[in-house]
């Protein structure tokens, strides 16, 4: 949640750090935790410009959320569109 709220403020530096820590201290509650922090540090790094990081946080991410997503729906769909939008076009 800190992460989100420094994020919201525009304070990027703070929200990775948050989100990373995170992270680091998930203590196996679920996937679909894991998934939420991973897609949290994927956006951060993604309002950061820094893509090509964002797209690995975040396809990991959907890879978990799969798990309970499973028949795929639309929330899965929206995710893996959301993560696709971040990497570089080849146009």
């Amino acid at each position: 949640m800190l992460s989100h709220l420094y994020q919201m403020n525009q304070q990027l530096s703070k929200a990775e750090e948050a989100a990373r820590q995170a992270l680091t201290t998930y203590d196996n509650e679920s996937l679909e935790v894991l998934a939420t922090y991973e897609m949290k540090l994927a956006t951060i790094l993604a309002d950061q410009h820094r893509f090509a990081e964002a797209v690995q946080y975040g396809e990991v991410a959907v890879i978990h959320f799969s798990v309970f997503h499973n028949p795929p729906d639309d929330f899965l769909a929206a995710m893996q569109d959301w993560v696709e939008s971040w990497e570089p076009t080849t146009e």
